[in-house]
Parts: structure tokens; sequence; C-alpha cells
């Protein structure tokens, strides 16, 4: 699956460029990826309504591309490029007057957030006519048989909290001690993109494994001795072991279709799903794009962009085996993909707004709801 976020430079032309033998009947256009259309009615597969400021704000665009694309080959980077050109870049938050990151809030107000985020967001989505597909969690939940690896980051953080009384971050400590042991090295070219050492990462998984909870010291020390690509090998397995997605069954897909938006609408967007996240995903998300903020802030020296983070991390955060069925054609599995990739770059560049509460919401979270009224029947 991951082969679909790699580039394509072949071309059409270059098909059967040796003729011999081979005789010319006839032919046909054959898979070519189509930006995001505009019609009279419809954008990325949503309705809109005819006076709605999206159409308007994106319709010179739409055609543009549509000339574009008609000339090119089916390819990830083609699509994406395309789409690319609806992104829009250095607008200012909507609220100006939210300040208040999440992790401040006390628990009476964060207890009345969810609520009101989910109306919000909705009324988001209505407005778009973007699919609401809210799952369920499962109910029966897989059996977490390792100690580190394929273990969910609820169990992590409680483990932190009864072996050494770390209460004071819910990302667990383990992702933790990568994160900062990949920040010292954000200089090394190809961070996260070139592969490492086979069975040096193999052996630092196993040690992490066995010793993690039992002689941290020792692991941590391996970290510091480790290659910078090798420990990016290991940051993504721990990630992509996970027993659920980061961004959790119930969200992943709400997150996902934010692509069909952009600008600060798209901001608003991925803010309300991020506050909506449980407390450890939201914490692991974080340090997850602090980590990949700092990498692309190098890209001089590492020569990796944030569109090249964006397609080693997007398949961590939008596994294609739960949004890309086998019987979908490679046309709709590389929309697929460069709409991951897309709203990975928009997680990375709202990075600093995507915990501050909303200050509308905030304020109705913190007045105290009308007393109950009851019935006196005499």
């Amino acid at each position: 699956m991951h082969e679909l976020f790699k580039p394509n430079d072949l071309h059409w032309a270059d098909i059967a460029s040796n003729t011999e033998g081979i005789e010319l009947l006839g032919y046909q256009r054959y898979g070519t990826v189509q930006g995001p259309r505009i019609g009279k009615e419809r954008i990325n597969g949503s309705i809109l309504k005819d006076n709605d400021p999206f159409i308007n704000k994106h319709a010179a665009v739409s055609r543009a591309k549509s000339a574009a694309s008609a000339q090119q080959p089916l390819s990830f980077e083609h699509k994406f490029n395309l789409d690319r050109q609806m992104l829009a870049h250095e607008e200012d938050w909507p609220e100006e007057d939210t300040t208040v990151d999440i992790e401040s809030i006390g628990e009476p107000q964060l207890k009345r957030l969810p609520p009101l985020l989910w109306l919000e967001l909705t009324a988001l989505f209505d407005r778009y006519s973007l699919p609401f597909q809210k799952r369920k969690s499962p109910k029966k939940k897989r059996k977490e048989e390792g100690s580190v690896f394929g273990v969910s980051l609820e169990t992590l953080v409680r483990k932190d909290m009864i072996l050494w009384e770390e209460t004071w971050s819910c990302a667990p400590s383990v992702v933790r001690a990568l994160a900062a042991a990949l920040r010292q090295r954000t200089r090394d070219e190809g961070l996260l993109r070139v592969p490492g050492n086979k069975q040096k990462i193999e052996a630092l998984c196993q040690l992490i494994e066995r010793q993690w909870y039992s002689d941290r010291g020792t692991v941590e020390a391996a970290l510091a001795r480790a290659s910078s690509h090798d420990l990016g090998a290991v940051f993504k397995r721990l990630l992509r072991a996970l027993p659920t997605p980061p961004l959790t069954q119930e969200l992943m897909r709400l997150f996902y279709h934010t692509y069909a938006l952009s600008g600060t609408t798209q901001g608003r967007a991925l803010n309300l799903l991020v506050l909506l996240l449980p407390a450890e995903q939201r914490a692991t998300l974080r340090e997850l794009l602090r980590l990949v903020r700092e990498i692309v802030a190098r890209q001089d020296t590492n020569k990796m962009t944030e569109h090249n983070v964006a397609m080693i991390i997007a398949p961590t955060l939008f596994p294609p085996s739960l949004l890309i069925k086998q019987s979908d054609s490679l046309e709709t599995q590389l929309a697929t993909a460069a709409n991951s990739c897309h709203v990975t770059e928009a997680l990375m560049r709202w990075c600093d707004q995507l915990w501050l509460v909303p200050a509308s919401l905030l304020a109705a979270a913190g007045r105290k709801p009308p007393p109950h009224r009851r019935n006196h029947h005499t």
C-alpha cells in the first residue's frame, strides 16, 4: 500500500517505445488522474450550494487544473500537485483572541467542551456538505500481548504513571524518548526517509520491548548511540504498530475528509477534531507534529521538505488498510494517498493553533448550566 505514496516518473508516451512487431489499431486515454472537479455543485465528491463562497473562491483554480490534467500521466505526484494549488497559505487564524491551550483548562470546563465541539464540527461539515462518517470504537478490544510495541497509548501511559509516577504528560514515555533522540539529529540528511540498517533496527526494537520498563537507562543510552535513520525507523514502527490509528477509529475519516477544505476553514475543522481526540492521542500527535516541524525547519541541510515529511507520516496517521479497499481503482487509491498527504501537511502547517480552544466555545463551556426544573405534582 505504501507504494502509492511513491512518485511515478513513467510518462504515457514512454510505453511501448520499441514499436518492432507492433501494429497500432487504435488508442484511447486511460487512467488520467483528475484534480477535484468543481462543476455546478460538486467539489471533491461533496455537494455545495450555488451561492457558497467556497465555489467562487476555487472555481478559477479548478479550471486551470482541469486543463493541465488533460496532458498529464497517472501518478501520485501529479494528483498531489494539482490539489495543492487549492491551499491558501499565510492566513490568519479565525479567532484572534483564541489563546487558551486545552491542557490548561480545568476539569469542569473540559467536561462541557465535547458537546460544543461536536455541534460546531457538525455545522461546519454540513455547510460544505462533507461526509460525516463518525465511526464507533470497536467494542471488542484487541488483546495486547507485547510490552511496548502493539500496546495502546492508554496502556503505555498507565504504565508510566504506575512505575514512574509520570503524570505531567499524556504522551507515552517511550514516544517522548524517541522523539527527543531524533530532535538531536534533525540536521541528518534524509531523516525519516532513509531506511536504516535492518539488523540494528530489529535489535533496538527488541531491546525497547524487553527492557524499557525494567531498565530504562540502558535503553536510553542505546537510543543515544543509535544512528538517526535507525531511530526514525523504530519511531515509525512504534506508531504504526498501535492497535488503533493515532487519530482513532472514530475520528480518522473525519480528519481525512477535511482534504476538501482549504485555508483557515480546513484549519478550523482540524482544530475541532484535535480537541475531540482523547488526551493520550492528542498528546502523542502533538509530540509527532512538533518533531516533524523541527525536521522541516532544517530542510536546507536534511533535504526533508514539508511535502517529503508528509508523504512519510501520512500512512501512519491514515493507514491505507483502513481507507482503501482492494476493489478500489488505481485512480481512487492514488487520490486517497494524495488527500491523506494534504491533510497531513495541513496538520503540520497549523500545528501551533490546533491545541487552542476557540474563545467562543471556551466562553460557552464556562457558563453554568441553568438549574434543572422539576415538575411538582400535587
